[in-house]
Order: C-alpha cells, then sequence, then structure tokens
C-alpha cells in the first residue's frame, strides 16, 4: 500500500472526528489508473477505514468486486485490518475469498463478483484494502472513468492519479479540488470532501459532488463510427425481417399507422430482457435471432425495429443514451451510455420520433417524457453526433385535475364519486400502472389502492378513457362506497380521503434536509 499505516496515529491521536459519523470513517482512498498502448491498462483502488460503530461492522464485514471474465481481472494485493492501537490484528487470504455470479447484473450475465469476507471486525478497528483492476488485453483507449471523491461516510483525503497520462486527454472536474499537479503524474487531491447522503428529489451528482471524468481525447464522430464498425456485422434485411414487415403492413396503405402498429407490435410481443448497454455487452442480437425467441434487450429491440422500418422505406438511426445519469460533452466516449434508443428523423412522410421500445407504455410524443434534453450519440457512420434531445414541456403539459364528490350517509356510509383527468408525465404513470389490466383487475388494484384511507371501500363503477390514445389526457371515473365509514357517537371528526392529492402532490419535507429540492417537471394541480 503507498499509504503507511503509521502516519494515521497523528490523525487519530488529533481525533478527527467528523460532526455526523456514519458508521464509519474514510481516512484515505486513492485510485491510480496505469496505461499506455501497448500494455493492458490497470486500475488499483486502495482505501484505510476506521469502524466507529455496529452499524459499520455490519457494512465492512465483506466487501465486493465485479468483474468480467476474459475482459478483466482483479487482484487482492493487500488486505488487513488493525485494532485500535493500529496493531495488526488479522490478515485477508485466498482461502476465506470466494466468487459467485452477480445476481441481477445490469451489464451483462457473465459477470462475477468476487466477495472478500473479513474476519473478527470490532468496533474501533481499522481496515486497509489494496485491489487491481486489470485488463485482459491491451487497449487502443484510455478507459473512461468517472471518480467521484464523495461518499455516504465521512472522508479526510481521497486521491485520483493517472500514471503516464497519453499527450491528448480530456477530463473535465466539478466540485471543489484541493490540489491538482501535472508533470509524468497527473494526481487531484480531494481534502474532506462533503458526506452525500441520498435524499428524494436531490440534485445529480455532479451539481453535490467533488471529482473528474477522464477519457482519452476524442471525436464524437470517430466514437460513434467506430462503435457502427463494431456492430454493422449484425445488420441484414434477413428473410424473416421481410416477411414480417410484410404482415405487419398488411393492406394498409397510411404509412404513419403502419409504423406506429409496428412499434406496438414489437413492445407486446418480443419481450424485455434487462440488459444495459456496457461491457462486454455492446453488440445487438441479429434481428432473425430476436425474431425467433420473441425477446431481447434495448439494442435487439432497436435494431429490429429499424430493419423493419428499412422495409417500408422509412430511414432510422440507432442512438445511444444515458438513463441515469447525465453524458459529459467534454468525454467523448462511448462508456458514458447504458440505453439504446431509436431515432425517426423528419421528412419521411411519418412523424419525427425518438423510440424508446423498453417503454411498457408508448407515447405519440417526439420522444418519451423521461429522456427529454439529455446527450445522446447519433450512430451514423462518420457522421455520428453528439446531440441533445428535444425538450417538448410548456408550462400546461404536466396537469392533473380532480374533481371529488363526497356523500356522508345518515347510516355512517361513504360515497365518493371521483373525476379525474390526467396530462403529460400524470397520465403516463397511470397508463403504465393500469396497463395489462383487465377491468376487474383495474378495480381491485384501485380498491385496494383506497383502502389506505377508507376501510371496507368497494368500487362499484369504473370507466376509463383515452386509455390507448395518447394525444388527449388520461380520464378516470370511478364511484366507490364504504358501509362502515363514521359512526356519530363518536368524538373523532371526521376527514375526508385525499388520496390522489397525498400521491402526486406530495413533496418531501424541507426540515433538515441536505439539499435543494430539484423538481424535474413544470407541474399544474387542481382540485375541487
Amino acid at each position: 500500500p503507498t499509504f503507511k499505516i503509521s502516519k494515521i496515529a497523528d490523525r487519530v491521536a488529533k481525533d478527527w472526528r467528523p460532526e455526523a459519523e456514519q458508521g464509519a470513517l474514510v481516512h484515505y482512498s486513492k485510485e491510480s489508473l496505469k496505461f499506455n498502448h501497448e500494455n493492458a491498462w490497470s486500475l488499483t483502488t486502495e482505501v484505510l477505514i476506521e469502524i466507529v460503530d455496529s452499524s459499520g461492522i455490519a457494512r465492512f464485514q465483506e466487501f465486493n468486486e465485479s468483474f468480467i471474465p476474459g475482459y478483466d481481472r482483479i487482484y487482492i494485493n493487500h488486505l488487513q485490518t488493525y485494532d485500535s492501537q493500529l496493531r495488526k490484528k488479522w490478515r485477508g487470504s485466498h482461502k476465506y475469498y470466494y466468487v459467485t455470479a452477480e445476481l441481477g447484473s445490469e451489464i451483462s450475465k457473465q459477470t462475477q463478483l468476487a466477495h472478500l469476507p473479513i474476519k473478527r471486525l470490532s468496533v474501533g478497528d481499522f481496515i486497509q484494502l489494496q485491489i487491481t483492476r486489470e485488463a485482459v488485453r491491451p487497449a487502443r483507449y484510455i478507459p473512461y472513468l468517472k471518480h467521484i471523491a464523495n461518499r455516504d461516510i465521512p472522508v479526510h483525503t481521497d486521491i485520483f492519479e493517472i500514471q503516464n497520462p497519453p499527450d491528448e486527454l480530456d477530463f473535465e472536474e466539478f466540485g471543489d479540488v484541493s490540489e491538482k499537479t501535472g508533470g509524468a503524474n497527473f494526481v487531484w487531491t480531494f481534502k474532506k470532501p462533503k458526506t452525500i447522503l441520498s435524499e428524494p428529489l436531490m440534485p445529480s451528482i455532479e451539481e453535490i459532488a467533488s471529482g473528474v471524468l477522464i477519457s482519452e481525447a476524442r471525436t464524437w464522430a470517430s466514437v460513434g463510427k467506430e462503435y457502427e464498425d463494431l456492430i454493422k456485422h449484425q445488420f441484414e434485411q434477413s428473410i424473416p425481417v421481410k416477411e414480417k414487415a410484410l404482415e405487419l403492413k398488411g393492406n394498409h396503405h397510411d404509412l404513419q399507422f403502419i409504423v406506429d402498429s409496428t412499434i406496438a407490435w414489437i413492445r407486446k410481443n418480443v419481450k424485455y430482457r434487462d440488459i444495459k448497454l456496457g461491457g462486454s455487452s455492446l453488440i445487438p442480437a441479429k434481428s432473425a435471432q430476436t425474431l425467433s425467441n420473441y425477446q431481447g434487450d434495448c439494442k435487439d429491440q432497436s435494431l429490429l425495429l429499424k430493419e423493419i422500418l428499412s422495409e417500408f422505406g422509412v430511414m432510422s438511426d440507432l442512438v445511444l443514451i444515458n438513463l441515469n445519469q447525465p453524458v459529459s460533452s467534454a468525454t467523448a466516449t462511448i462508456q458514458q451510455f447504458n440505453h439504446m434508443i431509436l431515432h425517426i428523423p423528419p421528412n419521411q412522410g411519418v412523424r419525427e420520433q425518438f423510440i424508446d421500445l423498453t417503454e411498457i407504455v408508448g407515447s405519440h410524443r417526439i420522444i418519451p417524457y423521461s429522456l427529454e434534453g439529455k446527450n445522446a450519440l447519433v450512430i451514423q457512420g462518420d457522421s455520428s453526433r453528439l446531440m441533445t434531445t428535444p425538450i417538448l414541456e410548456n408550462s400546461s403539459e404536466h396537469q392533473a385535475k380532480f374533481d371529488h364528490s363526497y356523500f356522508l350517509n345518515d347510516d355512517g356510509s361513504l360515497e365518493i364519486k371521483e373525476k379525474i383527468t390526467l396530462d403529460g408525465k400524470f397520465g403516463a404513470l397511470f397508463r403504465e400502472k393500469l396497463f395489462g389490466f383487465t377491468n376487474s383487475q383495474m378495480r381491485e388494484y384501485l380498491r385496494r389502492w383506497f383502502a389506505i384511507e377508507v376501510p371496507n371501500i368497494q368500487v362499484q363503477t369504473l370507466k376509463l378513457y383515452n386509455m390507448d390514445d395518447f394525444t388527449e389526457p388520461f380520464r378516470l371515473e370511478i364511484i366507490l362506497r364504504s358501509a362502515e365509514y363514521w359512526d356519530e357517537k363518536s368524538a373523532e371528526p371526521i376527514t375526508l380521503p385525499n388520496i390522489w392529492e397525498r400521491t402526486l402532490m406530495r413533496l418531501p419535507q424541507s426540515n433538515n434536509r441536505l439539499y435543494p429540492i430539484k423538481i424535474p417537471d413544470q407541474m399544474i394541480f387542481h382540485s375541487i
């Protein structure tokens, strides 16, 4: 290890203790990347952690590292624990470590998980761990890395290092950098970065944390061209694709209707496999295979739709996007993306549209709500480019209107008549919740929902409007009855249910928040 445990004595003697402890403290953390074009890259991570209470023991009694056999390997260089007096206590050994499949992996079913259990851990102990991850084969480019100095437990010192950096390196810093040095090695040092805890509707990590993004200097056009070259052997207008296109077209002549029907057919009949783009999962299956299996991930579904649309004379482009994190325009690399969609450009006799086939319920909007305003890579050979997806929101798009009528009867029963109109994201939310339900299943779902606030509730009538017409607001009319809602002898005041308002209008409490509330959309509510 580069950090000598003896150095911690002075710091412990000075009683470095942040105000808020979260079970453990990170005294030292370092990530060091070593790269050259002739040899495989390696990334060494080192950490020194102090356990301060029993929750820290529960959290750090085992470390886990994922890897993909054939792509990278990991080395456990050093795993040692010390007692509160900095005396050696326990040393890790291969006889304690084991490997399992990483269940639920978003990247690939090939991903494995190394388990590093720690024995006899006590409050006051220190853990020192150093692990190296190494690529199996040399790489053409330096790997894309997103280094975050902050954790959800206090950190004293965090370091990010690039050994022998390439001549042309793109990087983007964010937050507070305590020190930066260049030369033979690039080193970023972060002193006591603030602890970041998760909160509802919090800003993105780049807005509140400190860190650096790095990649080798490249253009987005070259990244897109290289990816297309990697996958183009999977492109083929096969006989099964042509036959399916003829079947979907039928006797229809309305091109927009044919396109919409094709999108709906894939959503309904090609089961989505949740394998995110990235790691060893970059190449889509051939469309004939996707049709044969009736299942595929985002890449498989997008390529299938692209090839079927081509049979109708509609050209389209594969597009890479990130569903969860913002994409930095300064660091051109495919490793920033985790999802694929399809873009139909305008002026082809059909409307322009960005299509995410993994949505349970589609929309006739140009772009799904969740993908607005994101940086996305359009795959188009030498003309590949990074674009920002359009933002369609306006001040009146996301609206929820509630019209309540309550009837309290002499026998203590309550009758509820609801007229609900949901537009924009509110309508999309409930269409997705109720998609595929029979009428009886919808009634039971809503009954259980209202039963949270109303005892012995039963659905009398239910009417839904515009369930499949995404150009119109989703409307719901429902009559419910509770036989024993109130007792005139009770001293308790009568409170009327407001489950719609509680569900859609609720914001997190602002008392003692760490970060500002960030509402992603402009919304309008009407409640009568």
